[in-house]
């Protein structure tokens, strides 16, 4: 529905007390932005601004006017000073765009003390506070995103101003003819990439690449059509920061695209994290990264961050909500409602159906919900996963075999999700004196994702988010591990002592990984041990399928590497579903569902899935394939 602004100003100040000092109401992005002299009235009463929104159906927040907010510095010191009681001593960023100040403590602030804070901060400042846990030092990735924010913030405000202006337009169709084209991602895993489209509006969910591949014709998403338009696209949405999903979405501002992208708060600063790795390991590769780092910047200032829950208009006809994925750390279901009740879609993204050490289960309670698009990884009849607790001995009993023979372990994992999941384990498993002592050798990015996790426990399971919050220990940390961070560290882990070492990149496609293989592939005492899924043409999966023959670059030659080290994989650390856990999601959802397409599997197991779903839930369910476009209404 387009409001006009008058309309909107005209309520809020029906609602709003005088002394709240309102000045003005903006579109500003998804949000209608209600500008105030004295905001601290207007937190104290805010039941008033939730009837507001009830109201407009409608998000509306409250911004400080710029002019009567303290200078940076003095907002700093005068923060610095209600927080000295408390006995904290916040690094403090300042978000002028948004008036918001982002507090950064190293130890955890008291809940129950959090509110009245709060508003002693904003009433004496002007700055509104969010409260964030870090462990020093804080995530270089995160100071990044503060640093081009506000280097950038006359074109970020304006980027804003003409958002919310797009997304509160008038709209010229009606909300009908809802279609689906598959632009990556149907029958492979890589490239995920869907065009979800209605009259009015053309969003994208995803926008990755497909690693293992040279060709840029398999390895991107197919934009090649003529239904793909930049000029005519509404925003892209971002499930979670994997480079299958977001790896190439700097490379849609690289060609022009200036809309937004949504994602949940630590999608952003993990999916940057990667993308710039992304770009290095191209250039050490002798290779031309597809965009750069300025293209990065580009989607930084014109990204999104919403929270779980969170209803947000995106188009003047669709409404998206993030709902926790349990696969890495802010991964999305997502949630798309077509105004007036004409459809509601879900893309499940990759996701895990029951708790794991870091997250939650996977969200199933939606209530409207008649196109499921889910991932089906692990589709197979025999792609069942052994119960956690047996996979953890298997990779306990094979731990201590190795190092008892004087080999060392490496553990090629994803800077983001088994890098953590497998740092909490091995740190319980030491504390229960279960496992060999030994040093553990953290290498690659893990060290800033695990900063990046610190920074959003709200995000992590409840378990993991009272160990942090409550009783003040990172999990992430331990007096085992030696993160690597220079040379005579990596030469420490590369002697002939038994040792861990947990390394990026996952697939073994790039990262210090692959530096450890070399020097240690030629001994039959170390092993190779996998413990998440490996794409068909990366060299994690080739060494899996048996290849023993490596050809390998080193420095300005090549070499051929004969891998005599044993090579494993330990089933049951997933953070996708496995089969039975993909029935149970489907069999939960299917009273509502009327359409369910299967994508992110290759062929056989997208296919057993969808043959299974129809035969056992009487649905339809279908396996897509790349460029089909399919009608949902």
């Amino acid at each position: 529905m387009a409001l006009n602004t008058v309309y909107v100003t005209s309520k809020i100040l029906e609602y709003a007390p005088k002394e709240a000092g309102i000045t003005r109401v903006e579109y500003e992005g998804p949000n209608i932005a209600v500008y105030s002299t004295n905001p601290a009235v207007l937190i104290q009463h805010g039941y008033l601004l939730t009837e507001i929104a009830n109201k407009l159906k409608k998000r509306v927040i409250v911004r400080p006017e710029p002019d009567v907010r303290l200078p940076v510095e003095e907002a700093s010191d005068k923060i610095k000073e209600i927080l000295e009681p408390q006995g904290k001593s916040p690094d403090c960023y300042f978000d002028p765009v948004k008036g918001e100040v982002v507090l950064y403590l190293n130890e955890p602030l008291n809940s129950s003390l959090t509110p009245e804070i709060s508003l002693d901060i904003v009433s004496k400042t002007r700055w509104f506070p969010t409260f964030r846990r870090y462990s020093p030092p804080l995530s270089m990735t995160i100071k990044k995103i503060f640093s081009v924010n506000s280097y950038i913030e006359k074109e970020r405000r304006k980027f804003l101003l003409g958002l919310g202006n797009r997304i509160f337009r008038i709209p010229m169709n009606p909300s009908r003819d809802v279609r689906l084209k598959v632009l990556g991602g149907g029958q492979e895993v890589g490239r995920s990439a869907f065009l979800f489209s209605t009259s009015e509006t053309n969003l994208v969910v995803d926008f990755g690449i497909k690693l293992g591949v040279s060709s840029r014709m398999h390895a991107y998403p197919r934009v090649d059509l003529d239904e793909f338009n930049l000029d005519e696209l509404d925003a892209v949405i971002v499930t979670h920061a994997h480079l299958d999903h977001c790896g190439l979405i700097p490379f849609l501002y690289k060609h022009g695209f200036e809309g937004p992208v949504y994602s949940t708060e630590p999608t952003l600063p993990l999916m940057v994290l990667l993308q710039l790795d992304f770009i290095e390991i191209a250039k050490r590769n002798s290779q031309t990264p597809p965009y750069t780092v300025s293209d990065v910047e580009k989607m930084i200032y014109h990204s999104i961050s919403l929270k779980y829950g969170q209803v947000t208009d995106i188009s003047p006809d669709v409404k998206l909500t993030f709902h926790n994925a349990g696969h890495v750390l802010g991964s999305a279901m997502v949630h798309l409602h077509v105004t007036e009740g004409v459809h509601n879609v879900i893309f499940t993204g990759d996701f895990k159906y029951s708790p794991t050490m870091l997250f939650d289960a996977a969200y199933s309670n939606f209530t409207r919900g008649e196109t499921l698009i889910m991932e089906s990884t692990y589709g197979a009849d025999e792609d069942i996963a052994p119960a956690r607790s047996e996979a953890e001995d298997i990779l306990l009993t094979e731990i201590n075999d190795i190092l008892g023979k004087g080999g060392k372990v490496l553990m090629p994992v994803p800077a983001v999700g088994r890098a953590q999941e497998v740092l909490v384990l091995f740190d319980n498993l030491l504390r229960e004196g279960k496992m060999t002592e030994t040093p553990i050798f953290v290498d690659g990015m893990i060290d800033e994702s695990n900063a990046i996790h610190i920074s959003y426990t709200e995000y992590l399971s409840s378990d993991l988010k009272s160990l942090i919050l409550d009783q003040g220990i990172n999990p992430f940390l331990s007096e085992h591990f030696v993160n690597v961070e220079n040379a005579s560290q990596r030469d420490e882990a590369m002697d002939d002592k038994p040792c861990i070492i947990v390394s990026t990149s996952g697939m073994m496609e790039g990262g210090p990984v692959l530096e450890y293989f070399k020097k240690f592939a030629g001994d039959e005492k170390n092993t190779l041990l996998f413990l998440s899924y490996q794409v068909s043409g990366t060299l994690g999966r080739r060494l899996l399928d048996g290849m023993r023959n490596v050809v390998m670059a080193e420095k300005d030659k090549m070499i051929t590497l004969n891998v005599n080290s044993n090579i494993k994989k330990i089933d049951g650390f997933s953070g996708h579903s496995d089969r039975k856990q993909l029935m149970a999601y489907m069999k939960r959802t299917a009273p509502m569902v009327k359409n369910l397409f299967l994508v992110h599997g290759e062929p056989l197991k997208t296919t057993s899935l969808a043959q299974n779903a129809r035969k056992t839930l009487r649905i339809n369910a279908k396996a897509l394939q790349n460029l089909q476009t399919v009608p949902l209404t």
